[in-house]
């Protein structure tokens, strides 16, 4: 039962893999509204009435349709649009082109909230003019910032910048230091989605520098720019500079006394500081995040926490403390949806946890209900991937028919004119489909390299129980050489022989696991050898096991050899491939084999 069990978690496919994990910057973008406060009840109700009964159709009729759609679009953007449009049709009656314009701000909304975005700009479009007709600056940089964010949403990052950056120059020219520093914010984020975290982290230390030169106050506004930036040096693998401005963060939320900030930059300090193999700091900073979670009953966010426990208990090898977090994270989860790859991490989880602590028929069946969501999931990814092939190829289909129609109803001429752009088509499509392809290897490459980096985990657990088994051995030989004689000798020499031979056959699987190493990276050691001709094959096994990931514990285990030779030979690699000690070998070898 326990080496099919672990042969299955060999094999096992992760969704998530179990490398650095960080949460992403999430692309927040500020609008700056009129007066934007949560939607009230009462208020609303308050001033539907009104609306009912004042039938006088002037400016504070059109005020009070205004405030309704402003109170409504987040919660109810199908009625909020009702009274943006009456708004809209009021004032333009009325010739008051700035009600018009606001209105028209929260009619785009309207259609943002309900996921069209293109709507929304064409009525964010038609807004900024009527801001401009008045020379309206706050107007003006409002309007932009709406577009901005619309082009955010649609990844057209050029376009959504330039329309920051005239938002940008209308709070210069009215000197307001706080939207400015909002706005070098949004920059940034917008980069960070696009994976330019260097871009990005640039606007955010222009954020940081403008507020600190004006003395921008209060002081809990630089939280976001705080957060962003730990968020861009975790991803930049900097993991000490990211601390520090935790740390700041959580020196102003103590004094905002903002609960759920406090959670979340505690939480970030956490999951930093498990990077830094720094657990007891880790599990600090995450007990302090479980006590606010608890405090504010957010059953989903203590979620995240529970997990994160687990895995500094697994790395102390508390096993039984990692199975609790675990089982306490599986059962919230089946109170939530949409958190499939989470389960389905943490089911494979406990199925490792339940191996190590000798339970191997719970750990079958973990095992079990994981292989099912990895499925599900993959069958999902599957699904959507066929769907948009389908939408493309219709879409190329239909394209490709108006053109031969276009081309019977044209000259000879122009035939040829049709057949050159046909043949370009061609060219392009061929070219886009070479790409695909490759993108498709590399995507089978790295779903390798997690599968692999996978079984090496587990073949280290192996290497160290073997280890045990060995020594156990050796005990048992000594005890059957001086208690038992002759014919019982030979038969308990046979049964240790016997366990010896079954134990050997973990080598088989250590060369079987190599082999599928070394062809899998054949290019990386290629590109690898380029680097260096001192490169050996040591070098080569060291390399590729780092690129994947793998702890130095584990890479210990791997290659049979103590921590410090792991850090040692380390340092020998980037002696051999000139890197100075500041550079992170990882990123250096990924950047390499990529």
């Amino acid at each position: 039962m326990t080496n099919m069990l672990i042969n299955l978690l060999r094999n096992s496919r992760p969704i998530i893999s179990s490398t650095r994990k960080y949460f992403y910057v999430v692309l927040v973008i500020t609008f700056f509204f009129e007066d934007p406060l949560l939607a009230q009840q009462a208020l609303i109700d308050s001033l539907r009435n009104e609306i009912r009964i004042n039938q006088t159709q002037d400016t504070a009729q059109a005020d009070r349709l205004i405030n309704v759609a402003r109170l409504l679009y987040r919660s109810d953007p199908d009625l909020a649009r009702q009274y943006s449009e009456q708004a809209i049709s009021l004032a333009a009656e009325l010739n008051e082109t700035r009600r018009e314009a606001i209105a028209n701000r929260y009619n785009g909304f309207t259609y943002w909230i309900q996921g069209a975005p293109d709507t929304a700009l064409t009525i964010f479009q038609r807004s900024l003019e009527l801001y401009t007709s008045i020379d309206d600056l706050r107007g003006i940089a409002n309007a932009n910032s709406s577009i901005a964010t619309m082009y955010a949403i649609q990844n057209e990052v050029d376009i959504a910048v330039s329309y920051f950056l005239n938002v940008l120059k209308v709070y210069e020219e009215l000197e307001s230091h706080y939207e400015m520093g909002a706005i070098y914010v949004n920059i940034g984020n917008i980069y960070i989605q696009q994976q330019e975290t260097e871009k990005g982290l640039e606007y955010f230390q222009k954020a940081l520098s403008l507020y600190i030169q004006e003395d921008v106050q209060p002081k809990s506004r630089y939280l976001p720019i705080y957060t962003n930036l730990a968020q861009a040096l975790i991803t930049l693998d900097r993991l000490d500079e990211a601390i520090e401005f935790v740390q700041k963060g959580l020196e102003e939320v103590e004094e905002s006394t903002g609960l759920l900030t406090k959670a979340q930059l505690n939480h970030m300090a956490g999951k930093i500081q498990f990077e830094k193999s720094e657990y007891e700091e880790a599990q600090r900073f995450f007990g302090i995040t479980l006590k606010i979670y608890e405090q504010l009953e957010s059953k989903r966010r203590m979620i995240d926490v529970w997990y994160d426990l687990s895995k500094i208990e697994f790395e102390l090898e508390n096993y039984s403390s990692a199975k609790k977090y675990l089982e306490d994270t599986v059962l919230e989860l089946d109170n939530h949806t949409g958190m499939d790859v989470l389960k389905n991490s943490s089911y494979e989880r406990l199925a490792r946890v339940e191996l190590l602590l000798g339970n191997s028929e719970d750990a079958f069946r973990y095992l079990d209900i994981s292989k099912t969501l990895s499925d599900s999931l993959l069958k999902e990814e599957n699904t959507k991937k066929i769907a948009e092939l389908e939408t493309i190829y219709e879409t190329e289909k239909k394209e490709n028919q108006i053109l031969l129609l276009q081309a019977e109803s044209e000259t000879k001429t122009m035939r040829m004119y049709l057949i050159s752009i046909i043949a370009l088509f061609v060219l392009i499509a061929t070219v886009l489909g070479f790409r695909k392809q490759q993108k498709r290897r590399a995507e089978l490459k790295k779903r390798e390299l997690r599968s692999l980096k996978m079984e090496l985990e587990n073949f280290g657990t192996l290497i160290m129980e073997k280890d045990k088994f060995m020594t156990q051995l050796q005990d048992r030989l000594e005890e059957v050489k001086t208690e038992v004689k002759g014919f019982e000798t030979k038969r308990e020499l046979n049964k240790v022989v016997d366990s010896l031979s079954q134990n050997l056959q973990l080598s088989e699987e250590e060369d079987k696991l190599f082999k599928r190493i070394d062809q899998v990276n054949a290019g990386f050691f290629h590109e690898l050898r380029k680097k260096s001709s001192s490169i050996t094959k040591k070098d080569e096994r060291l390399a590729s096991l780092i690129q994947m990931g793998l702890s130095n514990k584990d890479i210990a285990s791997v290659l049979h050899i103590e921590l410090t030779s792991v850090k040692q030979a380390k340092r020998r690699l980037k002696k051999k491939l000139n890197l100075g000690p500041e550079y992170n070998i990882k990123r250096y070898l990924t950047d390499l084999e990529a």
